[in-house]
């Protein structure tokens, strides 16, 4: 059905908190959200997650070693491909949730997060422009209520985060998914807060263009097997650095 043109107007205002798992740069999202897909979905749909917003996600260079970790995690570990958006983020990375809080990764902590399970991440390189990969990706996302506690962690580039919180910003606002919030007041008329991901677009890492091609498929594929390195431009296999935190030490998911 054609979306009227006032409607659509409507849905590309709403969902202005960007909740996300690293800080959001407005222009970034306003730049974004005009390279977000819109599947035509945003109309009807995200109240419940048997009925959720299909959502396609662009990928810029600069953000795909985190996508590629999350596309991991979805494609090979089983995490959720629907989600609901949260506005409670900073509950999901606490020591309660998925510990991101703790900066595992970063230099200044090596020698503790070692004694808790931590390898030393990769060093700075030509595709993170020398900056350390020291910021805690979390996937499922701190901002959807499936973050927190079982959330993997990966060490990436903070300017990566920044990408990917401007990206993820853009595609709430472009699809009108609302911040669910554990304070029922606040969730009055924003009902269409679950969504899910269909699809990759973009500059994209391997194991995202597997997922457009299997994550629908029963059987994994090839770039699960634990044998099978899988490096992207980072020069790098994501998947040997995922973590999940157990409390009160982290643990290692990876291959």
């Amino acid at each position: 059905m054609k979306i009227p043109q006032i409607l659509a107007a409507f849905l590309l205002t709403v969902g202005s908190q960007h909740a996300l798992a690293a800080p959001v740069n407005d222009k970034e999202v306003q730049d974004l959200e005009t390279r977000s897909t819109n599947t035509g979905n945003n109309a009807a749909g995200g109240n419940t997650a048997s009925n959720p917003i299909e959502v396609e996600i662009n990928v810029s260079y600069d953000s795909a070693v985190t996508f590629d970790a999350d596309c991991w995690a979805m494609l090979c570990k089983g995490k959720p491909h629907v989600l609901r958006r949260y506005k409670e983020t900073d509950d999901n990375r606490k020591a309660t949730g998925s510990n991101a809080n703790a900066e595992p990764f970063k230099k200044a902590h090596q020698a503790q997060a070692s004694k808790r399970g931590v390898k030393v991440p990769p060093a700075p390189n030509q595709y993170s422009g020398q900056q350390p990969y020291t910021s805690a990706e979390e996937f499922p996302f701190a901002s959807a209520t499936q973050g927190g506690k079982g959330a993997y962690l990966f060490p990436a580039p903070r300017g990566a985060q920044n990408s990917q919180g401007g990206i993820m910003g853009g595609v709430y606002s472009h699809y009108g998914i609302d911040p669910y919030s554990k304070n029922a007041a606040n969730n009055n008329g924003c009902d269409d807060n679950w969504y899910k991901i269909v699809k990759f677009t973009g500059s994209l890492g391997p194991y995202c263009k597997a997922f457009n091609n299997h994550i629908n498929s029963a059987t994994k594929p090839s770039e699960c097997n634990s044998g099978t390195k899988v490096a992207g431009d980072w020069g790098f296999d994501v998947a040997e650095y995922a973590y999940e935190f157990t409390g009160p030490d982290f643990s290692y998911v990876g291959k």
